[in-house]
């Protein structure tokens, strides 16, 4: 059944406000804003768990019920940790750190919560490493991707999991009902840019009252693909609130200076100079016989999206691929990524294919599900970074507006290329992808 006729059978059911309530959630926001009071709508104060009806009101926001409970939950567990009281532990000498990185090694060690933001190579994981090692061996560290771990795993010295087997969810109904409760001092979470509402009401459930929590990412990246721009509402709020936020904004790498000015200009809206939108699969090809390369696509088909120039790019040999399902068996999660040993011939796996990931070596014919990664959808790309990045910008991409280029530009250590249809680039930074929620709204008025 086609979206449309979806549509207008809610239309029918719930009037056109759950109608547009549906496509609204269906495009990642959590609420819709409307000035007009609309009849049948259930008038909510704000407190409620959950109400009665298809359509809640809050002020001028419309909620469907299950986004209400879902953000309710956020903010409730959210002001609940902000309560607990924890024993501040002052720090002496802050050798190798800038002034706000010192000041986040503080705010870590002596408030409840901390949102911890900035951009490529501002030294956010460095500070990290610096509150853990200040604070002892009573912390956990997450992400919600299978490459973040393992990035994080390289540089700190304490546990570290995905958000998925931290909290044991196998299914929507561990992330709605699930009774975890992670028993440490500290929590520490990474990547928070990419952390859904419903994940983190989950996350947040799960922390008892007293143990310190760090939020840390960059809000100018791409929102999660489900619904809201969760880890930007809470920085706003903890920001205007005066306490428990840092934003380090001074690069520690003079090598991305170039990359940096471009994410900057980007950030700010404005225009960056880019090559016209071709296909260079011999060039590419080159390119990742000499390693560190990547190519990034803002989209997933077409004729420049992921799955068409992975499968020209394809030949036998070393092929790079990310898992796209966790195996936990075989301890490999979902945006893990390895590289295939191609030997059989043809494309199908055969008993000479192994796949590498790190020292880890396995027969191909027992992987998980994966995919080729020649090329990478910027969303998918989050937490990983490249020595050398090609950005493809076809039509389309302004859907994900200035935030995709900025995520996309950011994932290159020392060269980035981009490749853009004509008016893509001007239509990209005109926009943005985030998403509508009233979580900073609802924590102000809590």
């Amino acid at each position: 059944m086609e979206q449309i006729e979806i549509d207008e059978i809610i239309g029918k059911r719930i009037g056109p406000i759950g109608a547009e309530l549906m496509a609204a959630a269906r495009a990642g926001h959590l609420c819709i804003c409307k000035e007009e009071v609309i009849e049948g709508c259930t008038a909510l104060k704000g407190d409620e768990e959950r109400f009665e009806g298809m359509v809640g009101r809050w002020d001028d926001l419309y909620y469907l019920q299950r986004n209400w409970v879902l953000e309710g939950a956020v903010v409730r567990e959210f002001k609940r940790l902000l309560q607990g009281d924890v024993n501040p532990l002052y720090i002496e000498g802050c050798a190798g750190m800038n002034e706000k990185q010192a000041v986040a090694v503080e705010m870590g060690l002596s408030e409840s919560v901390l949102c911890l933001t900035g951009g490529p190579g501002t030294g956010k994981t460095y500070t990290i490493a610096e509150i853990v090692k200040r604070y002892g061996k009573d912390v956990c560290v997450a992400a919600p991707t299978g490459k973040a771990v393992s990035v994080l795993r390289e540089k700190l010295d304490v546990e570290v999991g995905t958000l998925h087997r931290l909290l044991g969810i196998r299914s929507g109904k561990d992330l709605l009902f699930g009774e975890k409760v992670l028993d440490y001092g500290m929590v520490i979470v990474d990547e928070c840019s990419m952390i859904d509402v419903g994940m983190l009401a989950a996350l947040l459930r799960a922390i008892k009252t007293g143990t310190r929590l760090i939020l840390v990412g960059d809000h100018d990246q791409l929102p999660p693909v489900e619904a809201g721009t969760v880890f930007g509402e809470l920085c706003r709020f903890m920001r205007e609130r005066g306490q428990g936020y840092v934003h380090l904004d001074q690069c520690m790498r003079s090598d991305r200076k170039e990359i940096l000015e471009k994410a900057e200009a980007v950030r700010k809206g404005e225009m960056i100079p880019y090559g016209k939108l071709e296909r260079k699969i011999s060039e590419w090809k080159k390119e990742f016989k000499k390693g560190g390369f990547r190519l990034l696509s803002c989209l997933r088909r077409g004729p420049f999206g992921v799955d068409a120039i992975n499968e020209l790019m394809w030949e036998k040999g070393e092929i790079p691929i990310i898992i796209t399902r966790t195996d936990k068996r075989m301890e490999l999660s979902n945006g893990e990524m390895g590289t295939l040993m191609k030997r059989s011939e043809g494309r199908a796996l055969g008993k000479e294919d192994e796949a590498l990931f790190g020292e880890r070596r396995f027969p191909a014919v027992l992987l998980p599900e994966f995919e080729y990664a020649y090329c990478l959808s910027v969303h998918k790309s989050q937490g990983s970074e490249f020595e050398r990045v090609v950005l493809l910008v076809p039509q389309g991409a302004e859907a994900f507006g200035r935030e995709i280029l900025y995520t996309g530009i950011t994932r290159a250590k020392e060269e980035i290329e981009i490749l853009a249809d004509e008016g893509m680039i001007e239509a990209c930074v005109s926009e943005t992808s985030e998403k509508m929620s009233g979580i900073r709204r609802r924590l102000c008025a809590s």
